[in-house]
């Protein structure tokens, strides 16, 4: 059953189109704003409440692009109600009220399919997952994975792995990147490739970050309280754009690391270019913020957008990681070593941290050294591991060599 969202301030109305549309939807009426982070198919928004509340919908049809939510938007006079275009660009729908019943139910069952095909274009996309049968039978069971991902958290089926980064002129640890995998009951590890765009499509990415960036914290204040030579570990943790909408993130990481005693310069915030391509006005605050605390920010996936080096020069980040897809050809592409070796160059002189991944062989780790690259992660080195196959490495790796803060 399709779920339907009411952002209507008229108590009147808000109580007749409840009782109407509750006999074919599952609708929620929102008693405030923060209803908007919820799922649902379809918002039902009238003028008062668009007016105060415009700029959370934005930024949630902005992180969702391009299967949105569709929004629909009663006013009484369309143009004395939104002078300004511009406040209601993103929105699908515009009826000028009152409308009879039946025409507003055409409206509604438009808005839906629309909905609807855009989310089966999407899932039909879903890399990492072999579906047989017909495309009705592929799309119920994109449909169950992404039922059964909104219990992964409670049910305890996510895990945490890590995968070793090494300082490449040194050859010694220098710290990891934290993964999350899925162990589903049935399909056994679930690959992040899959399930990682069904959590971000119904905003599960939220809770999925969020138990990341704790667990990573936790693992690593357990190994430097027991490893002497974890000290100066660093640890990386994936984090989506569309957090820093929360307001409240600052005084989170903060009050996370106090209590697990962590310095925040070894925290790492990976971000993908992808999900910065129209940061918001709170996300450029939150991590000015942040970083002005000591954590740092590395600009993921680095070199496959197409404003790579736009970010570089107008968002501020610490440290980038070169893509794999480029790492992978050196000395194979000419053009893609080129690109290494330049993007290295640029990093060292803007003072940013560069982090190759995908290092498979001896060959790439030696030419990355030679231009300059510091860091490096990837199979040469170690797969992402569980928690306790990492001890190892911080015994094998570490010791007297662990590297320092990566800079």
């Amino acid at each position: 059953m399709s779920r339907i969202l009411l952002l209507v301030d008229r108590k009147e109305n808000r109580r007749l189109l409840a009782e109407w549309l509750s006999l074919n939807y599952d609708v929620c009426v929102a008693e405030d704003d923060e209803a908007i982070e919820q799922w649902f198919d379809l918002c039902i928004v009238d003028s008062l409440a668009f007016q105060r509340c415009q700029k959370r919908l934005q930024a949630r049809q902005n992180r969702e692009y391009p299967v949105s939510v569709p929004i629909l938007l009663f006013c009484s006079q369309l143009k004395s109600s939104f002078p300004n275009r511009q406040l209601w660009q993103f929105v699908d729908e515009i009826i000028v009220t009152p409308i009879p019943k039946t025409e507003l139910q055409v409206h509604i069952a438009k808005l839906l399919r629309k909905r609807q095909q855009s989310l089966q274009l999407k899932l039909g996309s879903v890399e990492g997952l072999e579906l047989n049968g017909s495309k009705a039978d592929r799309w119920l069971v994109l449909l169950e994975l992404e039922a059964d991902l909104r219990h992964a958290i409670e049910r305890n089926q996510l895990q945490a792995y890590y995968q070793p980064i090494i300082d490449l002129g040194a050859d010694r640890l220098a710290g990891f990147e934290a993964l999350v995998r899925w162990n589903h009951p049935q399909r056994g590890l679930v690959s992040p490739v899959t399930f990682i765009p069904l959590a971000e499509r119904t905003n599960q990415i939220f809770e999925i970050d969020r138990w990341m960036l704790k667990t990573a914290c936790t693992q690593l204040h357990q190994w430097r309280s027991r490893f002497p030579e974890a000290q100066h570990l660093q640890m990386g943790v994936n984090f989506t754009s569309c957090q820093f909408d929360d307001e409240a993130l600052c005084a989170e990481v903060a009050r996370l690391l106090e209590d697990l005693d962590l310095p925040p310069q070894q925290l790492k915030l990976e971000i993908t270019e992808r999900s910065l391509l129209e940061p918001t006005d709170i996300t450029r605050s939150q991590i000015t913020q942040l970083r002005s605390m000591g954590v740092e920010f590395y600009l993921d996936d680095f070199g496959i957008g197409y404003s790579s080096l736009n970010y570089l020069n107008s968002f501020p980040v610490d440290g980038l990681k070169l893509d794999r897809s480029f790492t992978q050809k050196i000395g194979i592409n000419t053009n893609s070593s080129e690109i290494v070796k330049s993007a290295i160059a640029l990093a060292r002189k803007l003072n940013i941290a560069v982090v190759a991944e995908g290092i498979e062989t001896t060959m790439q780790q030696t030419q990355l050294r030679q231009w300059g690259c510091r860091y490096g992660q990837g199979y040469l080195f170690a797969k992402p591991l569980e928690a306790a196959a990492i001890e190892r490495q911080i015994h094998q790796l570490g010791g007297d060599r662990t590297a320092g803060r990566p800079s």
